[in-house]
């Protein structure tokens, strides 16, 4: 009984092994002029053996004030995109009109491993503002998923078509 409370008090050394380091995301931008563009660029760091890079970063559109989701957009990776063995750039143009103006929450995700980035922006007044510039990527993953659902659908009935006659 004295043996195990001794062993209790007694620090021990055990073996275990440490988790991958995570990726992490350094999410810069432009600072923002009407009628010029707003480039973004994320620098993603982390080891490839362990996490592989994702094709496109996500960015997440919330509006500063009240905290409502706007939308997404995708920021793809440059055509020069591995400077180094562990490191992958992702940069993208967009017109400063196509965002509305106001104060934006804007979050750049790593959709692979969750690796998170913010950034604040604030885009002066001007008359070409567009709220569904950030749906666009939305509506393009839905439609993505609404075509390969009917396309599903179909090949399914023409299975069952052609069964039924042979």
């Amino acid at each position: 009984m004295a043996a195990v409370l001794i062993l209790l008090f007694f620090p021990t050394v055990c073996m275990a092994s440490t988790p991958p380091v995570q990726p992490s995301l350094l999410f810069e931008r432009s600072h923002p002029s009407t009628g010029q563009n707003l480039t973004f660029s994320v620098t993603w760091n982390g080891y490839v053996s362990y996490n592989e890079p994702p094709e496109q970063i996500i960015v997440e559109v919330f509006s500063a004030p009240d905290g409502s989701r706007l939308g997404s957009f995708p920021i793809p990776k440059t055509e020069d995109s591995h400077p180094s063995e562990n490191t992958c750039i992702y940069r993208t143009n967009i017109k400063s009109d196509a965002f509305p103006q106001g104060t934006f929450m804007l979050i750049a995700a790593d959709p692979l491993s969750g690796a998170i980035n913010r950034q604040m922006i604030s885009i002066p007044l001007h008359g070409n503002g567009n709220i569904d510039f950030f749906k666009q990527f939305d509506y393009e993953q839905m439609f993505f998923f609404t075509s390969v659902m009917i396309g599903a659908f179909l090949v399914f009935v023409i299975m069952i078509l052609v069964r039924e006659k042979t």
